[in-house]
């Protein structure tokens, strides 16, 4: 638990209220000429107008592109690919498809062209039909090689509504590793940069009401865990005091290590553990005999998670956050022992007889 209890001073809980913005992009009904009005092209953007620009659509070429494992990015800004038409494809048709496609990532040769031309946005709304234009599809390819809301797995009918669903902002927080590698907790608006929400000034009483819980699970908060920094408060709006699990839920613009994420829902689980069995007056019985529905269980685990729990509703509910030997388990069942952890080196605590997997082996195996 060493790991895992280093991180618990480090958690800060941010509190927010919903952002929104509308875009809108003129999409031509023929191959190749999408607007090529030069306020958007690579060459005019001034840096005043890049966001802006990046929330309709920018026209550019893969060299101006940086690379990750799940996407690109554009001067730091997380971008969807578009509108490419590639010449060598002899049937119209098939390069008509590929132009209307919108890709998350280099999932074909076409996409690894420096000199090719492609249209880039921030916001898959900019994806969205015009007048009696055509809509541009995310890629089918691309979904399955990031296994965005665990696709691979999902049955064809779901596959589609994720789709249609598709929402640029919650592709870029589930693959937030990779696009901010370098942030614990931040702030991204599609269009812009990522915002840092490090510890800042600490906001008066006056301005935010003295609380001892979270406002939508109670979940009791101490003055170090209410992050009330002006900063925040500025790109968040603060009206009140959320724990960082709850903000996770609710907010697509929030960024968030993944390791600090659930650790603390880890903590509020054991803290709301501890009150269910006081209330149920379960206080006699062998605590670990307490046994929980993949329902309740999934109310402890990150957004992230909620696809693959699903999956596993058709087998017997799991320990969570659990120490198993010398090891620590997100998930594990001791009948089976089997168990899921973060990471390698979280295997090493578990004896042979044990088969432990990560959550992202799990996933690159469904």
């Amino acid at each position: 638990m060493s790991k895992w209890e280093k991180y618990f001073s480090d958690l800060k809980l941010i509190a927010k209220d919903f952002a929104s913005e509308e875009v809108l992009l003129c999409h031509s009904e023929h191959l190749g000429q999408l607007p090529s009005n030069t306020n958007h092209s690579h060459e005019s953007v001034s840096s005043t107008s890049l966001n802006e620009e990046l929330t309709k659509g920018l026209e550019t070429t893969f060299l101006h592109l940086t690379e990750n494992k799940h996407g690109w990015s554009y001067n730091g800004i997380p971008v969807i690919a578009f509108g490419v038409n590639v010449m060598e494809v002899t049937d119209s048709q098939q390069r008509l498809s590929f132009y209307h496609t919108a890709h998350l990532s280099a999932c074909c040769s076409a996409l690894n062209s420096s000199s090719r031309s492609v249209w880039i946005t921030s916001d898959s709304s900019a994806l969205k039909k015009w007048h009696n234009k055509a809509s541009f599809e995310i890629c089918h390819h691309c979904l399955r090689l990031s296994n965005f809301k665990n696709y691979r797995s999902s049955t064809s009918s779901q596959q589609n509504k994720i789709k249609s669903d598709f929402n640029f902002r919650e592709y870029v927080k589930w693959n937030n590793a990779s696009y901010f590698p370098d942030i614990e907790h931040g702030y991204w608006k599609s269009g812009g940069n990522v915002v840092s929400l490090e510890p800042g000034t600490y906001i008066e009483s006056e301005e935010i009401p003295e609380v001892d819980a979270c406002k939508h699970c109670q979940w009791p908060l101490t003055p170090h865990q209410i992050h009330q920094s002006k900063r925040i408060k500025k790109h968040l709006g603060i009206n009140y005091a959320y724990c960082i699990c709850c903000l996770e839920q609710k907010d697509h613009n929030l960024i968030i290590n993944e390791l600090q994420l659930l650790i603390a829902y880890a903590k509020r689980f054991e803290a709301w553990r501890s009150a269910y069995i006081k209330e149920q007056k379960l206080t006699q019985r062998i605590p670990h005999s307490i046994k929980f529905s993949w329902n309740q269980i999934a109310q402890h685990f990150p957004i992230k998670w909620q696809p693959l729990l699903s999956t596993f509703k058709q087998f017997e509910p799991a320990d969570i956050y659990t120490t198993v030997d010398n090891g620590f388990a997100l998930l594990a069942w001791p009948r089976l022992k089997r168990a899921i952890v973060y990471s390698n080196e979280d295997k090493e605590g578990f004896s042979s007889d044990w088969q432990v997997w990560t959550y992202k082996e799990v996933l690159d195996n469904i």
